[in-house]
């Protein structure tokens, strides 16, 4: 085969399969750059999902109990995935409960004024931080020694 059969073979071949290619694209249009990049949903870039301070105390207090809510939810889902006994559980929940008031107590402390500043949502959630390190501690487990308070540098 010379040049010229080649180079005609490949551009036929290339023509069969960019067809059925093309039916494959997707008729959406394109999304704009800042849509692209938050896509994935998280928090962490700087867009408006994450928290504005100083906050509404009214907000903040919404905010930690979402939280404190998930926390308890993993907690119970940990609990049933490693069928801890009934007795065991209690103590757990009631650890966690006491942990939970306990930073309650700070919300309100620090949304005495009807606002939160920045400084004062770090102090929460640092005694958050230094309780679930206790509790940990207390309570032995998987993750007695390691949290999240030794991997985070800020």
């Amino acid at each position: 085969m010379n040049t010229v059969a080649r180079l005609a073979a490949a551009l036929v071949a290339a023509a069969t399969f960019a067809v059925p290619m093309t039916s494959f694209a997707d008729a959406t249009p394109a999304k704009a750059p800042t849509e692209a990049r938050h896509e994935h949903g998280g928090a962490h870039h700087g867009n408006k999902d994450k928290a504005q301070f100083p906050m509404k105390a009214d907000e903040f207090r919404v905010m930690v109990e979402k939280k404190i809510e998930k926390v308890k939810a993993r907690v119970e889902k940990g609990m049933e995935q490693h069928k801890v006994p009934a007795a065991q559980r209690a103590v757990i929940t009631k650890a966690v409960d006491e942990a939970a008031k306990q930073v309650r107590g700070a919300v309100d402390k620090a949304a005495a004024d009807g606002t939160v500043t920045k400084e004062e949502a770090k102090q929460v959630r640092e005694l958050a931080e230094q309780l679930r390190t206790k509790i940990r501690g207390e309570l032995g487990g998987k993750h007695a020694k390691a949290g999240k308070a030794k991997h985070r540098q800020r």
